[in-house]
């Protein structure tokens, strides 16, 4: 005999049969199931501040399992932080920035944290990597603004 639950259904006694009326209800309706998850995934995915947020999650994470030091910053600080050193586009070809790349990276034992953090283009970003930075810098200064620019500033010191 089964027992009435809050949604005016009828469940299975024991976990045993219960298991098995849940799993035959999943396998008659795993194409409705499906469709509604991925409906589901694109109407949260749409929205900004949840694209956002799933960066930030995701950018903790991995510096998390690399064991580097977090530092906690807000989209705010972020942004202000930018601004104040006037980065508006990628900062090696002043393209639009695609990436939030870190500078040194957490592979070399960089932090997660604002002051380690630059814009990019995506063609700058992965072509960077895990790289040194000083040594990427040097291997594409002869093709970009900012290598010239450090390197007749490290010639002239």
């Amino acid at each position: 005999m089964g027992k009435r639950n809050g949604k005016q259904r009828y469940r299975a006694d024991c976990k045993p049969c219960n298991r098995a009326a849940c799993s035959d209800w999943r396998t008659a309706n795993s194409e409705a199931r499906i469709t509604y998850g991925r409906a589901y995934d694109r109407k949260r995915s749409a929205i900004p501040e949840r694209q956002e947020a799933v960066r930030a999650t995701s950018a903790r994470r991995r510096a998390r399992k690399r064991n580097a030091t977090v530092e906690p910053f807000t989209a705010a600080e972020f942004a202000a932080h930018w601004d104040n050193i006037g980065a508006y586009g990628c900062v090696v070809c002043d393209a639009p920035y695609e990436h939030a790349d870190h500078i040194m990276p957490l592979a070399l034992g960089g932090e997660h944290s604002v002051w380690n953090l630059l814009p990019m283009c995506s063609t700058h970003n992965t072509s960077k990597g895990a790289k040194n930075p000083y040594r990427w810098i040097t291997e594409i200064a002869p093709k970009s603004r900012i290598g010239r620019n450090l390197l007749a500033a490290m010639g002239d010191a």
